[in-house]
């Protein structure tokens, strides 16, 4: 379990996301010393492993500093979706008012993510350089992706800050192996486009490596079996309920492992509601980063 400040972050974010669905516009802390831990919402972004991001630190006197990618003092880089169960999901999607304005705060969400209802916020943890100086710091991260965000500003008060160890009940300090499992596998995703929303599809994929793990982001809207037989990988999509998908982009599954390569569509058939074929349908298969 992690410790409170994690927590605390946790709870922040969450209700940041419920609350704008986008990107926070400030460090939590607000301020804090040269060398503290300090965590950021940083949207929902695609590329932020921190493998891939360069931060920079730009005082308001004095020269930048700059964190390459892979620097140890970028923490972490999670994704936090929201409860399942919450208010924004339900009331989002069963498209009714009330629900603490979830309906409402869904739809302000998905027309940031361009109508993909799989949605999380991105935080960053890190260490704040030990040589800022007193007053204020920009912050900016890129990734390699071409993601960016930021300038944001914290606030650097006197004194030596120290690193947070993310202490923990149960086995201790929240260790550098256990954030990074919060990370995001090395997977590949699969997308569809077109002009036509179909009832279900069924997609054929070819790929070289047998550990293979197919995730569906969003179970409660659609339901995904899949099937593997070392070569080929099979996957049935189709509403959980009754009613037709609202986005082809609810169609959206992963495909996760180390050792899956070249992933290829080789058929896929969509029907409507009535089971006749529907054409123009379109598959992209593109590889994520190990984020």
């Amino acid at each position: 379990m992690m410790g409170s400040s994690a927590l605390r972050l946790l709870i922040v974010s969450v209700i940041l996301f419920l609350n704008v669905g986008c990107a926070g516009l400030e460090t939590f802390p607000t301020a804090a010393k040269a060398g503290d831990t300090i965590s950021l919402a940083a949207g929902w972004k695609q590329t932020f492993s921190p493998d891939e991001l360069t931060v920079t630190f730009s005082p308001s006197v004095g020269d930048p500093v700059t964190y390459l990618p892979g620097d140890p003092a970028v923490r972490a880089s999670i994704n936090w979706y929201p409860d399942p169960v919450s208010n924004l999901t339900v009331g989002h999607a069963l498209n009714v008012s009330g629900y603490s304005g979830g309906d409402s705060y869904g739809d302000v969400i998905t027309a940031i993510t361009d109508g993909d209802r799989d949605w999380w916020q991105t935080i960053v943890m890190l260490d704040l350089p030990p040589t800022l100086p007193v007053g204020t710091t920009q912050i900016t991260i890129d990734s390699v992706g071409g993601e960016s965000y930021g300038p944001i500003p914290v606030e650097i008060i006197d004194g030596s800050g120290s690193a947070n160890a993310f202490n923990a009940e149960g086995l201790g300090p929240v260790n550098e192996m256990q954030l990074t499992s919060l990370g995001r596998a090395r997977h590949y995703v699969v997308s569809f486009s077109g002009t036509t929303i179909p009832y279900a599809m069924e997609v054929s994929l070819s790929h070289i490596g047998s550990e293979i793990h197919v995730v569906n982001p969003r179970g409660d809207i659609k339901s995904l079996q899949w099937k593997d037989d070392g070569t080929m990988l099979k996957v049935i999509l189709a509403p959980s309920g009754s009613s037709i998908l609202r986005d082809l982009k609810d169609f959206k599954f992963y495909v996760a492992g180390d050792s899956v390569s070249d992933l290829i569509v080789t058929d896929i058939q969509a029907f409507d509601r009535d089971g006749y074929s529907v054409t123009g349908v379109v598959p992209t298969v593109s590889a994520a980063s190990t984020f």
